[in-house]
């Protein structure tokens, strides 16, 4: 499950989106894909991070630490704009199964810097997110380094 305080507020696409979709539609053709999938406004998801207690423990995780992985933001909301490559999990390394999470992709509507941030799993919290351009093929690049490695 997403660990996500989900809000009704709605997000409008910004403007690198409809090309970075075009584009991963369009390599959905070929042989390589990287399995990306960037939603349209009607499937956006506007939410904050919120620590599962599940997975983070609580007595283990003070307030001021939690506040530092998000970026000492808690209550930042981020929309969730697509997903794409699946990454192992903890419960996928040694990867012998197919693992189940996408990497989601998000947008900060409040930046100042356009850019796309990566959540490699459901579990990263918004400090380990890998901010990246808004650029498909510097999307590319960085799962293509994932998918060189894999391979090996």
């Amino acid at each position: 499950h997403r660990q996500y305080a989900l809000s009704r507020a709605y997000a409008t696409e910004p403007d690198w989106l409809a090309g970075m979709r075009a584009r991963a539609d369009n390599d959905k053709q070929f042989t390589i894909s990287y399995e990306m999938d960037f939603y349209t406004e009607d499937k956006f998801r506007r939410a904050k991070f919120e620590f599962d207690p599940d997975t983070w423990d609580a007595i283990e995780l003070p307030e001021h630490v939690k506040d530092k992985l998000c970026l000492e933001q808690r209550d930042r909301e981020y929309v969730c704009i697509g997903e794409g490559f699946t990454f192992p999990d903890n419960n996928d390394n040694p990867v012998v199964n197919s693992p189940d999470n996408p990497a989601s992709f998000w947008w900060d509507p409040s930046s100042s810097t356009p850019k796309m941030l990566i959540q490699l799993g459901p579990h990263f919290p918004p400090a380990l997110w890998l901010p990246v351009k808004p650029d498909y093929d510097a999307l590319k690049r960085v799962f293509s380094e994932f998918l060189s490695v894999d391979a090996h």
